[in-house]
């Protein structure tokens, strides 16, 4: 069915990026299934932060699940197997000690940090049908949200501008899906009727999505804005990607006619363009391949993996470069002139990433250096 191949694409294409904005190893396609030395002087708002050594992460090769992201300029919140379940714990990048800790009884399938990184979303399964979505503080780990939704395949985002609310597609085996606003001040969830089961948050009630013909579906579509006064087509372009912070729109189209080159764009929240740039498009064979980036909301910076050229998917052979734009400056500059395409994950101060399929290095912004970050060891410490 047309429908079918749609959806499944379209996830594909929703959880292909790990790293998106506050993104962690954990989220991509296959987590979303029940079966994301020294540093150099910085300056940051006029203040210089003093040389630090990073230390790497120690973990049990048997227990380590993943890197789930920044909750601070120094913490990262890091998954490990726990009996039959699953354990967090915060881990300080500099002083390399670890704090507090979340144990559930169920695996982990997918988490997310909020835009601000006081919350986190934790999605388990305790039947093939049936998800828990947790939500806890990553100040101290209090629960303030837990409740079950029927599903086979559950996908979620922040409201960046309202954080108690989370907007939640769950779908069935037959690729039906309902929608849902979670509520975490209300401890509660309200189902929504919405005509595309993928959207992202525009302001504190408003949701944006893409209209797409899910009879009859294209390559691009415009975008769809769902309010309590109805629904709204927002004229002028076309993208087959997007992605809301709490003050920016991302969106990835094509130049015009030529579809070897993506058109990045950015939006102000009364969507009205502020920036853009081109970049080389890799094609697949459902359309093209989104590059791994992330958006650091304090510094204004997006870094993105970019290729050198255009090409297609599996053959391609041209190399990656990663470049970090500031949005309201337009200053380009290439971080590194090799690298290859893997999820990011920035700290919100900009001096660090982490990369890599598990995000298992550190890139240093500043020096253009990259570095193992993950030391696997025979037993993990209790």
């Amino acid at each position: 069915m047309k429908i079918h191949r749609l959806l499944k694409l379209l996830l594909i294409g929703l959880f292909f990026i790990a790293g998106c904005q506050n993104l962690g190893a954990d989220e991509n396609l296959e987590s979303s299934n029940h079966s994301l030395r020294e540093l150099p002087f910085l300056q940051k708002k006029g203040m210089y932060q003093q040389e630090k050594e990073v230390v790497p992460l120690e973990v049990s090769e048997a227990a380590f699940r993943s890197i789930i992201g920044w909750i601070s300029d120094e913490e990262i919140l890091v998954n490990e197997a726990f009996d039959q379940g699953s354990v967090l714990f915060k881990y300080n990048v500099y002083s390399g000690e670890k704090t507090e800790d979340i144990q559930l009884e169920f695996s982990i399938i997918s988490t997310m940090i909020s835009p601000s990184r006081e919350f986190i979303i934790i999605h388990t399964a305790p039947s093939p049908y049936e998800a828990n979505l947790k939500v806890f503080r990553t100040d101290t780990f209090a629960e303030v949200y837990n409740e079950n939704f029927e599903s086979s395949e559950i996908v979620y985002t922040w409201n960046g501008n309202d954080e108690s609310k989370i907007f939640v597609t769950a779908f069935n085996k037959d690729w039906t899906y309902s929608s849902y606003v979670i509520r975490t001040d209300l401890k509660e969830s309200q189902m929504v009727d919405i005509s595309q089961p993928f959207a992202e948050w525009l302001d504190e009630n408003r949701l944006l999505m893409l209209n797409w013909d899910l009879e009859s579906p294209d390559i691009l579509a415009p975008f769809l804005i769902s309010s309590d006064s109805g629904l709204e087509i927002v004229d002028g372009g076309e993208y087959y990607f997007f992605k809301s912070w709490s003050d920016l729109i991302l969106s990835i189209g094509t130049k015009g006619e030529d579809f070897n080159t993506a058109q990045y764009t950015f939006f102000n929240k009364n969507l009205e363009p502020i920036y853009s740039f081109h970049a080389p498009h890799i094609a697949q064979y459902s359309g093209w391949m989104i590059p791994h980036f992330d958006y650091l909301p304090e510094l204004k910076d997006f870094i993105l993996v970019e290729p050198y050229k255009s090409g297609e998917i599996g053959v391609y052979t041209g190399g990656y470069k990663l470049v970090k734009r500031n949005i309201e400056s337009g200053h380009e500059e290439i971080i590194l002139e090799k690298i290859e395409n893997q999820p990011i994950a920035c700290s919100p101060d900009g001096s660090l990433c982490l990369f890599g399929s598990i995000l298992q290095d550190i890139i240093y912004l500043e020096e253009g250096r990259v570095e193992p970050f993950i030391k696997y060891i025979k037993n993990r410490e209790q």
